[in-house]
């Protein structure tokens, strides 16, 4: 059977589980529901001056607050897996380092320029993570933040990691006085890497005249070659003059493009440009964890020869970590493979430490042993297309269906222990709490 049928036919098969994935989202969403009410009665009955003390005593010791503060994560997991479950495509994320390569081996999948993918061999270009669709239509859809989630996932961070209160409004952004320095911020801030984390904010403050009348727009559609200012950096020549210098990027949520891929074997195709994933603070994984369990299929973890990164650092062994934990089934390598992008610029003996590296820290010395490393030069299609994606689509292919089986069992599985625990608070209630002077509602929303 060809590639594509079997993508095809997998994709057919994940929207069959979508009924009893909707079932089991209803089913949690009563139960925190149900919860809800029984913590308001076991308060209205504690508070019953006609409660004798015994009861009182015993409804005082009931504790559902482990099991409320379980139910989110469990919804959060079966949103995650109703989300995947329903994708027309099979996705694929595209993860490293600054400067490896990523936007080089996206352009050469899918066809797209500088315009809708910017790359950049000194400074950082791409400021929007972008999701690239193989399709007839050449368009770009932009969702762009509201203010809240702009402040969430940017603002926040940012200010958490500088030990700054956070401005709550847009008004307050504007006004806010930051520290001239790091020498300014509480002493356990002051080190040099903060100076970079500070400056940003400034820039984003000072540039806010750019993008705030697009925070809170509805989503538009752009021509891709108008894409560029809402996903690329500023270019040096334009970051020299601060006060004219536009951040429109900042605005963007989130950028959906499509184009045709020239040589994919599967329309039924995406590419998700993923953050440095080892670079990840600790208050958004979780966000980019969800991200990866719903709308990533696999992974390719980019290395490149060469300069500061051309070894398997800590934040690569970050990356396949937070990955692991984004992974419900049994082997790693269905999950991720490392690409070795084998740049020109690089010389064989950089190439070769690179190579002997991860497999003396990553594959315990054995080829393949953990991850299926794949060499191939990110900025020529060709080998592209030969070297690294159909080798990916024939092993996904012939492992999603039951990568997904074990996804669903996974996820049902990791949340027994809480409806074990639910099982013995309603033995406990059962066994231990006696009701006569309690009317018949209160008694029914108990038992329940």
């Amino acid at each position: 059977m060809d590639i594509a049928l079997q993508i095809s036919n997998i994709l057919k098969n994940r929207k069959a589980n979508l009924p009893e994935i909707e079932k089991q989202i209803h089913r949690w969403q009563i139960m925190k529901e149900n919860f809800n009410s029984l913590d308001s009665t076991l308060d209205t009955v504690i508070n019953d001056a006609e409660t004798p003390d015994e009861l009182r005593t015993v409804l005082k010791n009931v504790d559902t607050t482990e099991i409320q503060n379980s139910i989110p994560k469990v919804l959060a997991d079966l949103d995650s897996l109703k989300e995947r479950f329903s994708r027309d495509t099979i996705n694929i994320g595209v993860s490293g380092q600054a400067r490896v390569g990523k936007s080089t081996l996206l352009q050469s999948i899918s066809g797209l320029g500088e315009e809708q993918v910017p790359t950049g061999d000194n400074l950082p270009v791409t400021a929007v993570k972008s999701q690239i669709f193989h399709s007839d239509k050449n368009i770009a859809d932009i969702e762009f933040h509201t203010f809240s989630s702009f402040k969430e996932s940017i603002l926040f961070p940012y200010h958490n990691e500088l030990a700054l209160t956070c401005p709550q409004t847009i008004e307050e952004f504007r006004r806010y006085s930051y520290p001239e320095n790091e020498n300014d911020l509480v002493e356990s801030k002051r080190i040099p890497s903060n100076i970079t984390i500070l400056e940003k904010l400034k820039q984003m403050q000072s540039a806010l005249w750019s993008y705030e009348d697009l925070l809170n727009q509805p989503a538009r559609q752009v021509d891709l070659t108008m894409l560029r200012e809402y996903v690329a950096y500023p270019k040096d020549t334009e970051e020299s003059t601060p006060e004219t210098c536009q951040r429109k990027y900042l605005a963007v949520k989130d950028v959906s493009i499509y184009c045709s891929f020239p040589s994919a074997p599967v329309k039924q195709l995406g590419f998700i440009d993923l953050p440095g994933l080892g670079e990840l603070s600790a208050s958004t994984e979780e966000h980019h964890l969800q991200g990866l369990k719903k709308g990533v299929d696999f992974v390719i973890l980019v290395k490149r020869p060469g300069g500061g990164d051309g070894f398997w650092s800590a934040k690569d062994g970050s990356a396949v970590n937070l990955l692991d934990k984004a992974r419900s089934f049994q082997d790693r390598k269905d999950f991720v493979s490392i690409l070795i992008n084998q740049d020109s610029r690089a010389t064989s003996e950089q190439l070769k430490a690179l190579r002997n590296h991860i497999l003396r820290e990553v594959n315990q010395g054995e080829n393949n042993k953990v991850f299926n490393v794949i060499e191939a030069d990110a900025i020529d299609p060709e080998n592209i297309g030969k070297q690294l994606l159909t080798p990916v689509l024939e092993h996904l292919a012939n492992s999603l269906d039951t990568m997904d089986k074990q996804i669903i069992k996974g996820t049902f599985d990791s949340y027994e222990a809480i409806e074990e625990r639910i099982s013995d608070l309603i033995q406990a209630l059962n066994k231990n709490i006696k009701l006569p002077t309690m009317d018949a509602s209160k008694r029914e929303v108990i038992e329940e």
